[in-house]
């Protein structure tokens, strides 16, 4: 796996998300975890994201990238397309931004 990977226009999804202390986002293509970190940071102190990917491998990476956030996280492998389930297992009942990567 490649690990050298650089997510594109972190600074275009921060602003659009506008991440605010407390908040509570959802990356559904969370990857690498490169913009999951910027998510992280800019909703710093008390942000929480919820990370889903299919690929284990690549949660392994992000779970190593979001390292100094612990706490504020949860990766789960999965599809975002069952994303009602993913938040109502983890007692979600309202979310403040989603991002999905599709690489489109």
């Amino acid at each position: 796996m490649n690990l050298e990977h650089t997510p594109v226009l972190v600074n275009e999804v921060v602003e659009l998300l506008e991440p605010k202390s407390a908040g509570v986002y959802v990356d559904g293509t969370v990857g690498l975890g490169g913009h999951a970190a910027a998510v992280l940071q800019a909703s710093a102190l008390h942000g929480r994201l919820i990370g889903i990917d299919l690929d284990s491998e690549a949660l392994a990476v992000a779970k190593g990238k979001l390292h100094e956030y612990r706490g504020r996280w949860t990766l789960i492998q999965g599809n975002f397309a069952r994303l009602d389930q993913v938040l109502a297992t983890h007692a979600v009942t309202e979310i403040d931004g989603v991002l999905l990567d599709l690489g489109v």
